[in-house]
């Protein structure tokens, strides 16, 4: 097991994931579903939930999700941010994690996240009157290349009781 409430540091293996330059200031319509839930399905509601998801029918029978997200260059500080590509040094591009959940969620949705904090591995947004706060506790990524790239995040929820699960009929 992974120990989320004391995680190391040296869990977190990246300052962000990193996408290709090319994507960064680039905005796209996102079509997610849920194809299959392995373990606990309330559990599973729970964090879809907490990372934006929404109608509650839309976990349970399968539905197709769409949404607006962007990215946008990584800031010059942010380590790790530079790849070689074509022989030059360019800067990788990072999801805007905020305008995702505000758009995910929709409504009034107020979201809080600044890659140049001294905590941007922490964002937090309101939902139902309740701020939701998300922190990264591991990552790992293959850096953009030739040859693809890819990710993978834990993530710590919380929220007082109740709050942003309210609603949720688990």
């Amino acid at each position: 097991g992974f120990d989320l409430l004391s995680s190391p540091s040296s869990a977190i293996k990246s300052s962000d994931i990193f996408y290709p330059s090319s994507m960064a200031e680039t905005s796209w319509k996102v079509q997610r579903a849920i194809t299959s839930v392995e373990g606990d399905s309330n559990q599973a509601l729970v964090a879809w939930r907490s990372l934006g998801g929404g109608d509650e029918r839309a976990f349970k029978d399968k539905l197709t999700e769409a949404y607006e997200t962007k990215f946008m260059l990584a800031p010059n500080n942010m380590k790790g941010a530079e790849y070689a590509y074509d022989g030059k040094t360019v800067r990788s591009g990072i999801l805007d994690r905020s305008f995702e959940i505000s758009h995910r969620i929709g409504g009034d949705t107020v979201a809080n996240w600044d890659p140049t904090s001294d905590a941007p591995n922490t964002f937090m947004y309101n939902r139902n009157d309740d701020e939701v706060e998300l922190v990264v506790v591991q990552r790992k990524i293959e850096p953009p290349s030739e040859t693809g790239f890819g990710s993978d995040e834990l993530i710590r929820i919380k929220s007082s009781a109740g709050g942003a699960f309210k609603s949720l009929s688990v």
